[in-house]
């Protein structure tokens, strides 16, 4: 249903004027911005369009003055169609631009066309009723005209012809008493006809199948039921958890499906309040008002449940600026009214999918798209919504649907921390106040201390790494979780070495599920990894089955390669027993190498630290590519060196090593000068000797 304004704008003509129409122009040419601002007419006039939210060109008619949005000589083509396809569905509006109350009647489909039984007319005028559709002025009722063709067609031809039958005085024919009986309408009846035409073809199935994933429960009707989510509390200083769904659309048929519309709405059932015209998600808020939206139906809780509103259908609408909300567990209809979403909608898409008719989401045959909802709640209550889908769909119209329910809940709270940092819970901090740990260090965190309101017991922990919870490692490292659903978990790396692979930034997120089934906010736990020693050089690589090596030279002479007296490498670099096996200098172990391990498979980190280097010595850093396992030797890896001096990171660079056997030279480190790096940035083929 559309108001009058809106369609004074949309065209309105009349070869007869009226003085009252003169006052009526007045005030649209105020109202409404528009070139050209046509009057209703004083006398009973139809004027018959295609519905805007389906097809760009809503003009089918043509009178004889040339004006399109009539009622005489009217055509809808519907193109090229798809047999046994219920996707081929046109709305046609039927809308009265005369001042007098217009009756429609009914509409039929005439016994003499082509594919008769492959067309359906659906409509608040096609149901039984003993009184006519009565449109006041700038009110409109839907017709909506369903094609499933079973058989091919030649192209544009005619397909079948549609008579609606009302008391208007522009229609194609005004007719006699006995017609008006032959018809079933009251006499002095008037006659539109709507000529259909398109374009039958086997163009093949669409078959969707879609299947909703929330955590671990599997939904295969579709229905995203994100359970129980915390809202936000202020003070306990949480801002809410978040529910996600990952719903599955796969197309099991032999044509490619084409979404041309994907949007969160109500499902919102017709009412005579406001016409047929309210579209799929838009409700009647006022007499011929449409209003678009919500996103999400509500209904409170209290201490027995949730607070419904009335029971609502099609026969039975909701109060006008309601709308009916299906609630998927109860499989009951309520009415409700727009949940308030504080600026941002309680269902959203994690990603917004712009597609159109011009730029369709594709779902080839056999394939799948993923789309990700999710639900944040704002106040305790039960939330409904709708995600639709329309395009070349097995469904009316091609519109698909599948409903969504979620309960705001008082959530628990998460609280990660440290345990142990090296097997002890007296460990140091840094300046922020976050735990401090150098690398390779073991480091085990807890949730022991995370509380649910109320007293209610926690019953599920989930840890990440992920960053889209705001978690992250620093860049090269390859550490994990090793028990990511334990109320403690530690760090491991490599097959399963426990600790802290690399130098950096460590935040790890955690989130907590209550004995209600109340998922916490993601909580976030900062950990900094510094190393201990003056000089720090980490080697770390971008291929699992590579071997490389990280070699730190005394002196900065490369010809000391595997030399075993001043090149530290895996061959006699390591520790025994805790001590060094590499003597350098004249001091005691704080200025000899060492090197943690001799990485042989992955992505590094290999480590080398000196305690306290010799005073004005050089190191010369070297890197080998020394084997390429799985694979042979033709296999290019990029090698990224850090030095940190001091526990900071000074300096940082990567080389791709194209083949086994390359020889990388990226920096001399020059203790005791006040810049202490060189870079050098040497790359050969072969090491030195």
């Amino acid at each position: 249903m559309v108001n009058l304004l809106a369609f004074a704008c949309t065209r309105f003509h009349s070869a007869r004027w009226a003085v009252a129409s003169m006052l009526i122009l007045s005030t649209l040419t105020q109202s409404c911005a528009c070139e050209e601002v046509y009057v209703n007419r004083v006398q009973r006039e139809l004027q018959v369009t295609l519905d805007p939210s389906e097809v760009q060109n809503t003009e089918i008619c043509n009178d004889e003055e040339g004006n399109a949005y009539s009622a005489k000589y009217c055509t809808v083509d519907m193109g090229e169609i798809a047999l046994n396809s219920q996707e081929n569905l046109r709305t046609i509006q039927l809308l009265n631009v005369g001042t007098p109350n217009l009756e429609i009647y009914t509409a039929k489909v005439q016994n003499d066309s082509p594919l008769l039984d492959s067309i359906t007319l659906i409509g608040d005028i096609m149901e039984e009723r003993e009184e006519p559709i009565v449109l006041t002025n700038s009110v409109a009722t839907a017709l909506r005209v369903l094609v499933v063709p079973t058989v091919e067609w030649e192209a544009g031809d005619w397909i079948g012809t549609v008579h609606v039958y009302s008391n208007a005085e522009n229609t194609d024919e005004m007719l006699e008493d006995a017609q008006c009986e032959e018809a079933g309408v009251p006499l002095g009846c008037a006659r539109t006809i709507i000529e259909l035409q398109a374009w039958p073809r086997d163009l093949g199935n669409v078959d969707i199948q879609v299947v909703a994933e929330v955590g671990t429960d599997i939904f295969d009707t579709g229905i995203c039921n994100f359970g129980a989510v915390g809202v936000p509390d202020q003070q306990a200083g949480t801002d809410g958890g978040e529910g996600r769904c990952k719903l599955r659309v796969r197309n099991n048929g032999d044509r490619d499906a084409e979404v041309t519309r994907l949007d969160l709405v109500i499902s919102q059932p017709e009412r005579a309040e406001c016409g047929s015209s309210c579209t799929f998600g838009s409700y009647c808020t006022g007499p011929a008002t449409c209003t678009e939206g919500p996103f999400a139906g509500f209904w409170a809780s209290d201490n027995n449940g949730f607070v419904h509103g009335a029971e609502c259908a099609t026969d039975n609408p909701c109060s006008i600026g309601e709308f009916c909300a299906l609630d998927v567990e109860t499989d009951q209809s309520y009415c409700s009214t727009e949940a308030a979403t504080n600026g941002q909608p309680i269902f959203r898409l994690q990603r917004e999918v712009e597609v159109s008719e011009a730029n369709p989401l594709l779902i080839e045959a056999g394939r799948e798209s993923v789309v990700t909802i999710l639900f944040k709640p704002e106040n305790l209550g039960k939330y409904a919504g709708s995600i639709r889908f329309k395009g070349n769909l097995p469904v009316p119209g091609g519109i698909l649907y599948r409903p969504m329910v979620g309960i705001g809940h008082n959530a628990p709270v998460a609280r990660p921390e440290v345990k142990t940092i090296d097997g002890s819970a007296n460990y140091r901090r840094n300046d922020d106040g976050d735990p401090q740990a150098a690398p390779l260090s073991t480091v085990t965190v807890t949730g022991e201390n995370s509380t649910g309101l109320g007293g209610a017991r926690i019953e599920a922990y989930e840890w990440s790494l992920d960053e889209r919870y705001g978690a992250s490692v620093p860049e090269g490292s390859g550490v994990r979780l090793r028990n990511p659903n334990s109320m403690e978990t530690d760090f491991v790396y490599g097959t399963s070495t426990p600790g802290l692979d690399s130098a950096g930034i460590y935040n790890v997120a955690l989130r907590v599920r209550d004995e209600r089934g109340v998922w916490s906010d993601w909580a976030v736990l900062t950990i900094e990894s510094k190393p201990d020693s003056a000089i720090h050089v980490e080697l770390t690589w971008d291929h699992p089955s590579s071997d490389v090596d990280i070699h730190v030279i005394r002196g900065n002479d490369p010809t000391n390669y595997r030399d075993r007296r001043n090149d530290c490498y895996y061959s006699n670099c390591t520790t025994l027993l805790g001590r060094p096996q590499l003597q350098w200098g004249n001091g005691g172990e704080e200025d000899d190498p060492r090197l943690d391990l001799d990485d042989l498979n992955g992505f590094g980190p290999e480590n080398v630290n000196i305690e306290e280097p010799e005073v004005a010595q050089d190191y010369l850093v070297g890197v080998h590519y020394y084997r390429a396992a799985g694979s042979g030797t033709e296999r290019p890896t990029v090698a990224t060196i850090r030095i940190y001096i001091g526990g900071r990171l000074e300096y940082e660079e990567a080389a791709e090593l194209l083949d086994t056997e390359a020889w990388w030279e990226p920096a001399i480190i020059m203790w005791g000068e006040a810049n202490p790096i060189l870079p050098r940035r040497r790359l050969q083929p072969n090491p030195p000797n």
